[in-house]
């Protein structure tokens, strides 16, 4: 898995990060929209930080 930064040249020119797979380089998500570059990049640190203890929620209502 891998992120790539981009730049919204027809939306107010914000940034943002697209969530990528390693093997066929499908975006798997994409983030919301920043105002600056290094917003995007606080929001990866953050991502990388807490990564190792990532886990999800299943709030669905489904088994």
């Amino acid at each position: 898995m891998y992120f790539v930064i981009r730049k919204n040249p027809t939306w107010n020119q914000q940034y943002y990060y697209l969530v990528k797979a390693s093997g066929n380089h499908a975006t798997l998500a994409t983030s919301e929209m920043y105002v600056s570059k290094q917003a995007a990049k606080d929001s990866l640190n953050i991502i990388f930080r807490e990564s190792k203890d990532a886990t999800y929620t299943d709030e669905t209502g489904e088994q």
